[in-house]
């Protein structure tokens, strides 16, 4: 996707999310703006957007992420993250969001 990344893994319950996410921001822009594959390259947008799932629940979960593409033509990211989080009532700041 042009705006966004989806990335399915697994984090151990002794790293905290924001740990993790400071860590693989941080060293995948290093390496992006190292590497001289990514010329354009500018940074990561400030903010994030996490969410878990179980063992039990995360085919569904993969299988969103492989027809991302498909379901991005309907919706836009900033569409989509809006109404899960309208959904599950979760107050956001519009500034970190995409139009």
């Amino acid at each position: 996707m042009a705006d966004h990344v989806h990335i399915v893994c697994d984090v151990p319950p002794t790293v905290s999310l924001a740990d993790f996410m400071k860590s693989l921001k941080q060293s995948s822009s290093k390496w992006m703006k190292e590497s001289g594959l990514f010329p354009m390259w500018k940074g990561w947008a400030e903010g994030y957007a996490e969410f878990t799932c179980s063992f039990y629940t995360m085919q569904p979960v993969l299988n969103y992420v492989n027809n991302q593409k498909q379901h991005h033509a309907k919706m836009s990211f900033g569409e989509e993250l809006r109404g899960i989080f309208n959904q599950l009532g979760i107050k956001y700041d519009e500034k970190y969001l995409p139009k």
